[in-house]
């Protein structure tokens, strides 16, 4: 962790945010609190560090449009599926992965679930990952990516001094607006973009350093 924040400054990163999980544990089984990250980051890199404990208000916010019609979709699903499901029909789950609704095996989800603690407790942090689906693993993977700091080895364009850019992205396409659709109209493409430069292929294109001066 230390040596990302130390990375990150070098980077030219200016703060950085540490979330720490409720009953987080290092790999021999010490609690993590953030009391114990606060002192090990000024131990080693001397920095001023603020704790803030979240509260459920500040866990909210306002839905967005996915939220609204996401939870109506997952709902309806879910009373379709008590309505026909007859006696010996097993119990199942309303989830979904990859936008779409899916039905999941209530007791092959508390399984796999109920496996997390003991691969933990075992350190097979791998079968951990692994157990909580191809979604978590792809997230997971997806921040290690955006909070290491970019490496202008890999093709990026560096900025006049010499240091790899910072990447801030705003918008990476979305759902169609209703309105659009009503008109006949097609949104514009939305593609990352870097100073002067932009990505064909999207996100896959700026992880990949694909980028292109625009002229």
């Amino acid at each position: 962790m230390c040596e990302k924040l130390r990375e990150g400054r070098a980077a030219g990163r200016r703060d950085s945010i540490i979330v720490v999980a409720e009953g987080a544990q290092d790999r021999q089984g010490n609690p993590i609190t953030a009391k114990r990250v606060q002192e090990a980051i000024q131990d080693r890199l001397g920095e001023d560090v603020r704790i803030t404990s979240l509260g459920h208000v500040q866990r909210g916010g306002t839905p967005s449009a996915y939220d609204r019609w996401m939870s109506t979709i997952l709902g309806y699903t879910a009373a379709l599926e008590t309505v026909r499901a007859g006696e010996r029909d097993e119990p199942c789950i309303i989830g979904t992965r990859r936008n779409r609704v899916v039905r999941l095996p209530l007791m092959e989800a508390i399984r796999e679930t109920r496996a997390v603690k003991g691969y933990l407790s075992s350190g097979d942090y791998e079968a951990a990952v692994d157990s909580r689906g191809p979604g978590f693993r792809g997230m997971l993977d997806v921040f290690e990516t955006m909070s290491m700091p970019v490496e202008s080895h890999r093709g990026h364009i560096a900025t006049p001094d010499g240091r790899p850019p910072r990447v801030a992205v705003m918008h990476a396409g979305g759902l169609r607006p209703a309105w659009t659709r009503r008109r006949g109209r097609r949104p514009p493409r939305t593609r990352p973009r870097i100073h002067n430069a932009r990505c064909r292929r999207r996100i896959s294109g700026l992880l990949d350093g694909e980028l292109r001066e625009l002229t």
